[in-house]
This record gives structure tokens, C-alpha cells and sequence, in this order.
């Protein structure tokens, strides 16, 4: 802070010949602080050696400014009636008043003679104290007026002395002065609000012609880690960071030089040694005759935006290549309007790896990397570094006809190529699956480059019908996802019903999956994407833990799908050997297991059975004379239960095979001891010819369609 003694500040605004005649001539231009919203006046009083002392306290760090005092205007408001007839009337007067309002004081003191008797004196001040406040008074002057009388009257203002033109020219400078003042207060306090947000946000600093420091604001010093002291009086090369280069500078200079504005993106230089990013503005200022003085320069931080730019791009960039990554081609795809990519493996790249070493393999990609950059050099299109040996090469917009003819032609060059020169140099080929669709574009293109291996091609652009179908069972699996987290997954039961009896004495639990919109789908629409994904394991498990919790309180028997990859899972057998254990009545418990090609070991199946019967369950084959059935093995199963597959039964009124085999199995089955079960009975007429041919349960919508547990009878 520049501290200014009291003098060169009167000289400054008033000239040397009122500093000679202080403290009287400038009695008239007080100063003015600000002190609970109220303007206090402090006049000068004394002239010391060093100083200037005013009637009245002010505190350190008071803001204060010159006001100017119009003594006309004060007497001409000064309205001395009074609403009684004084006695006596006392007046207690500052001298600096006295000095202040000179003859005009006079004018105001004949306003109280003409009351009555008057008397009084002069002071070197006053005080005027309340329950909240203190405060010392001077040019001031205080009446009091005394009358025994208990009415009381008003008296005229008696007239005063006109003002003379001086008086009057005066006033009207005081009134403008006052006027000028306050617009400039104004301003000053707008320019401060501006000052205010722009050190909060900016780094500010002003140099003079010479680029020699001579201001920095606290950010400045902050983001610097130079104290104030150790900056003012230095260039910026104290902050000059020396990957910025020279030419930078010069251009610098050159623009500001010439009265212009430059601005531009600079790394400086902490003193810890950190680097720091800053959009920099310099501005040239100019004096009235349009001659540089100095200039002041403006910062915005950057250096976390930069940081995360630098992060990002690094996230994006693969790491062996420098090639943009699988992140950055999903970021390009996603603002592309009419994609294409072509998903390029290297054939037998594993191989190379294990006979080389990783080091050639590393060596290899890099290579490929370079190869496909020369061959796209004149293209449109961009490459891309996947993870393992994994390419793809983007286009936008461009014709799919071209790209195609285009990625045969690096592929026939690829083929050509000597790859691992140092190593005596290899050739190696790749395969391509070309995709144009936008949504999962590049599970379309890795469903071509497999296609492609598949009929030993190589390349295929992907097929709109395979699309669909990927397309359709990546939503079924997203739904999937969706119920096994919102417990959507549940039983439905339907009813087997005894054909001699007539009664219900057991039901099949069948699984559904309900969307988040209420609908309901069958196996059909989700189970072998469940098969093919993380999730088929768990659907058997909730569907045993429900089934089993449903019929706790029930007295049917309730029959419960099992498939070989349920009986291959070592946890998933645990899972259900335990179940068991904890049912009330394990014989109501049927596992049906159908017997298809998809067991490739019978052992482990004849195992389970086994194992599992002894803990009191039965077991039941579904499906049986549909495609694969195993005769030999079905002795050995040891089940309890036969179903005949509803192809079979849906066709017994209308085709006499279908009529011969459901016959010829339900006859083996009774010679095995099995009960049997037609499934598919839809209508009257199939469940008579079941019942006649001896099958003992009947399953199918002509009897009962499949409900949940709530809905049962």
C-alpha cells in the first residue's frame, strides 16, 4: 500500500496556496466517512508539523473522500422559528463555524436576536452522544431557547440578507461539484465490483513499456507461488517456462507494440517448478496522446481443463500404437450420421506370439499399425487400435460400395507384405467383417469377421437378417438382466390332470419373465439366450427356490425343468440337493430332464438321477419322441415319469404314425413301469383318443392353461 502524508494530498487537490494557509483554507472542503449509513463531516482544525488534525475521530482504515461545504445553502436552510416566546435564547457555537461561515454567521445569529435576550459563546467543539453512539461535533451550532409561557405561538421568519452573485455562483458549483462526485462514487464502486470479480476469476499483472512488473494481484501470486515483493520490479521471464517457443514471444511483442490486443495459450512456470496452463489477453494502455504507457495482462487458468484433455486423450490412445482406441471410435461413431468400419483380426496372431515372443508380437502390431496408416494416407477414412490384434478402420458417410472394393485392396496388400523384416520377415494374412449399422455396429462387424472365418472368406460385410436376429436376442438379454434384477422372474403352474380320476393331483412349474411393462414371455423368447449368456444358472435356481416356497403349503405334487447344463454345474447340484433337503415332502418333487443330443455324457446324468432319488424326488424325461430319443439309455435313467412330446400328441387325431407312436411309447413306458403323460392336449376330441390309449395324465389347454400360484383353485 502507497501511503501519501496529508500535505502532498491537500497539494495534489487544492494547490500550494492553500497548503500555506491551512487549516482555514480548506475548512470549507471537509472530510466525509461513512459510519452506519450516516455522511459525518470533519473539518481541520490545527496545523501540526507532520500533520493536519480535525475536530472529530477517525479510525484507521476509514474511507473517506473531500466534500465541499455551501455555507449559503446551509443558512438559507437553517429555519429558525420557534413555536414560543423565549425568555432568554443560548447559543453554543463551534470556532471552526466561525471560521467556516464567516459574515454569513452573522446573518444567522440576527435570525435568533430579534426573539429576545441572547447570549452564548464559542467552543473548539462538541459532543453529541446517544444510547448507541458517541460522536465529537464540530462546525456546529447549538440553540437553546428558554420561555416560561404556556401557550404557544408561532413567530415569523424574520428576512435575511439576499445572496450576492458570488454566493449564488458558488452554490451552483457546489451543487454540481456534489452532482460530479456521486457519479464518480458510482463508477468507482462499479469499477471496484469489476476489479472484485475479475481478481477472484483472473490472473491479473501490468507491466510498463519495458515488461518490467509493476502490479500483481493476490491470484497472481497464489497460482505463482513468487511473493508480491519477489515479482514487482521483474520481467515474466521469472515465470517463463522453456517449452514455449521464442517465436511465441516475438509475436508478443510485435502485436502490443503496435497498440494491439494479443491473446494466446501459454505455459508458465511455478516456482516449485510446475508447469501452469493460462489463456492469456494483453492489452497496450494509452496516455491523451495516444503513447503506450503500459500494459495489462489477463489470465484464465487452464491448467486443469489441459490436465483433463491430456488425461482423456490418453484414455482414448492406445498405449503400443498411438493409435486412437476403442473409447474414441465409440465417441467418432456416435456423432457420425452414416457409419462404416470394417473389423480387421491377424490371422493366427496367438501363434506368432508363441513362437517369436511378445516382444515380436508388440513388434508385429506396430508394424500393421504403420502399414494400414500408409495405405489409408489418401482415404477418408481413420484407423483404430482395438484391444489384442483387433484394427478397425472408420468411415463416415462414404460410399459402402468403395469401402468394400477399398479394403480388398489392403487386404491383397497386407497378404503381400514382409512383416518382421529383422527376423528374416514373415507374411501373415487377416480377416475382415465389414458393418453399416449404426446401432451395435461393431457386434454386427464381429459377427461378419466370424462369419467370414466360418465359410473361409476374407471378408464379409454383415447380413441384415443375422443383424436383426443379434440385434433382437441382445434386447431379450437386456431384458433378462432387467427381471433378474427386479425379481420379475417367476412360476406359472399348469395343471396335469389324471384321466381316470379326473382330479389335479399334480402341476408343472413353468418359467416366465414379465418386462418392466407387464408383458409376459415364455421360455421361448428368452431361454436360449439365457443359455448363452451368465444368467441360465440362476433362472434354475430362482425358479426352484419359488416353486418350492409356493407349494410348502400345498398337497400336490409339482414337477420342477432341469436341463444338462443344470446337471453339469457342480454348484447348481449342490443348490438343488439342498433344496431338497429343506422341502417338507420331497416325494412331491418331479424333476423332468429332457433327453436330447445335447448329452454327451450319460453317466454324469445317470449319477444325478441316482443321487438324487435317494433324497426321496422323482423323476420324469420330457419330450420323449421328438428328435433324439435314446431307447437304450432310457432304462437306465430309472425314471418314474414319461411325457410324450406334444408334436406327437397334437398330431393323434389326424395322422395314424403319430397315433403308432405315442402308442408304441406309452407301451414301452408301461413295460418299464413309468407312468405316462400326453402333453399338448388342446381339445376334446385328443383327450379322448389319450384316455383310450390307456395314458395316464393328460396336460394341455383343453384342461387347465398355465397360471400363477395366486389364480390356482
Amino acid at each position: 500500500m502507497i501511503k501519501t502524508p496529508i500535505f502532498e494530498v491537500v497539494r495534489h487537490y487544492f494547490g500550494d496556496d492553500v497548503v500555506a494557509h491551512l487549516p482555514s483554507s480548506i475548512v470549507k472542503f471537509p472530510l466525509i466517512k461513512t459510519e452506519k449509513g450516516v455522511y459525518i463531516a470533519r473539518a481541520p482544525v490545527a496545523v501540526t508539523e507532520n500533520a493536519l488534525v480535525f475536530g472529530g475521530n477517525f479510525n484507521t482504515g476509514d474511507r473517506v473522500r473531500f466534500g465541499i461545504a455551501n455555507v449559503d445553502e446551509i443558512v438559507e436552510n437553517n429555519d429558525a422559528r420557534l413555536l414560543l416566546k423565549p425568555e432568554v435564547v443560548w447559543i453554543y457555537s463551534c470556532m471552526g463555524r466561525k471560521a467556516f461561515a464567516g459574515e454569513i454567521l452573522e446573518s444567522e445569529f440576527l435570525t435568533y436576536n430579534i426573539l429576545g435576550t441572547t447570549c452564548g459563546f464559542f467552543s473548539y467543539g462538541e459532543f453529541f452522544k446517544t444510547s448507541r453512539s458517541s460522536q465529537m461535533m464540530n462546525l456546529t451550532t447549538t440553540v437553546l431557547a428558554l420561555s416560561e409561557q404556556e401557550e404557544l405561538e408561532t413567530l415569523p421568519q424574520p428576512s435575511r440578507k439576499q445572496l450576492d452573485e458570488k454566493h449564488e455562483n458558488i452554490a451552483v458549483m457546489s451543487r454540481l461539484t456534489n452532482a460530479v462526485v456521486d457519479e464518480l462514487e458510482h463508477t468507482i464502486k462499479t469499477l471496484d465490483a469489476y476489479k472484485l470479480a475479475l481478481d477472484a476469476n483472473s490472473i491479473v499483472s501490468k507491466t510498463n513499456t519495458q515488461g518490467i512488473i509493476t502490479y500483481v494481484n493476490d491470484l497472481f501470486v497464489k497460482i505463482s507461488g513468487y511473493s508480491r515483493e519477489e515479482l514487482i520490479g521483474k520481467s515474466h521471464n521469472i515465470i517463463r517456462h522453456p517449452d514455449v517457443p521464442n517465436g511465441t514471444f516475438k509475436d508478443m511483442w510485435t502485436t502490443i507494440k503496435k497498440g494491439h490486443v494479443w491473446k494466446g495459450l501459454i505455459i508458465n512456470k511455478a516456482k516449485s517448478g510446475e508447469p501452469y496452463y493460462v489463456d492469456t489477453t494483453i492489452i497496450p494502455l494509452f496516455d491523451e496522446n495516444k503513447q503506450i504507457v503500459e500494459y495489462i495482462s489477463t489470465r484464465n487458468d487452464l491448467t486443469k481443463i489441459i490436465k483433463q484433455q491430456k488425461q482423456i486423450l490418453k484414455q482414448t490412445t492406445d498405449a503400443l500404437t498411438n493409435l486412437p482406441n476403442r473409447v474414441k471410435l465409440f465417441e467418432d461413431i456416435a456423432v457420425s450420421q452414416n457409419p462404416i468400419i470394417a473389423l480387421i483380426n491377424i490371422d493366427g496372431f496367438g501363434e506368432i506370439n508363441r513362437f517369436y515372443g511378445f516382444e515380436s508380437g508388440n513388434t508385429l502390431l506396430r508394424e500393421f499399425s504403420a502399414l494400414f496408416l500408409e495405405m489409408l494416407n489418401l482415404t477418408p477414412y481413420s484407423l483404430y487400435k482395438l484391444e489384442a490384434d483387433n484394427f478397425v478402420i472408420f468411415g463416415d458417410g462414404e460410399d459402402n460400395e468403395l469401402f468394400c472394393t477399398t479394403m480388398e485392396k489392403f487386404i491383397n496388400q497386407v497378404h503381400t507384405h514382409q512383416f518382421l523384416a529383422d527376423m528374416q520377415g514373415i507374411t501373415t494374412r487377416i480377416s475382415v467383417g465389414i458393418a453399416v449399422e449404426k446401432e451395435q455396429i461393431l457386434s454386427h462387424a464381429e459377427e461378419a469377421l466370424k462369419q467370414a472365418r466360418l465359410r473361409n472368406m476374407d471378408w464379409m460385410l454383415s447380413d441384415k437378417k443375422e443383424e436383426a436376429i443379434h440385434l433382437q436376442n441382445f434386447q431379450m438379454l437386456h431384458t433378462l438382466k432387467s427381471a433378474l434384477e427386479h425379481d420379475r422372474i417367476v412360476p406359472y403352474y399348469q395343471a396335469l390332470v389324471h384321466l381316470k380320476s379326473h382330479k389335479i393331483t399334480k402341476y408343472e412349474s413353468l418359467m416366465r419373465l414379465i418386462d418392466e411393462n407387464g408383458k409376459v414371455y415364455t421360455p421361448y423368447f428368452f431361454l436360449e439366450v439365457a443359455k448363452k449368456s451368465k444368467y441360465y444358472l440362476a433362472l434354475t435356481r430362482i425358479m426352484i427356490e419359488k416353486t418350492l416356497l409356493d407349494f410348502t403349503h400345498r398337497e400336490e405334487n409339482v414337477a420342477i425343468n432341469l436341463s444338462v447344463e443344470d446337471i453339469e454345474d457342480a454348484e447348481t447340484v449342490l443348490f438343488i440337493k439342498n433344496a431338497i433337503k429343506n422341502f417338507v415332502e420331497p416325494s412331491r418333487i418331479t424333476f423332468e430332464l429332457t433327453e436330447t443330443e445335447a448329452i454327451k455324457d450319460y453317466l454324469t446324468i445317470i449319477s444325478f438321477i441316482a443321487s438324487v432319488k435317494e433324497l426321496g424326488v422323482k423323476i420324469a424325461i420330457d419330450d420323449f419322441g421328438s428328435g433324439y430319443s435314446n431307447f437304450a439309455y432310457l432304462a437306465q435313467f430309472n425314471a418314474n415319469i414319461l411325457k410324450i412330446d406334444g408334436t406327437i400328441i397334437q398330431k393323434i387325431t389326424t395322422d395314424s404314425s403319430a397315433y403308432q407312436i405315442a402308442a408304441a411309447i406309452n407301451d414301452f413306458a408301461k413295460r418299464l413301469g413309468l407312468q405316462t403323460v400326453a402333453e399338448f392336449v388342446f381339445d376334446e376330441a385328443t383327450n379322448d383318443v389319450v384316455k383310450d390309449l390307456n395314458i395316464d395324465f393328460a396336460q394341455g389347454y383343453f384342461h387347465a392353461e398355465p397360471l400363477p400360484i395366486e389364480k390356482l383353485p
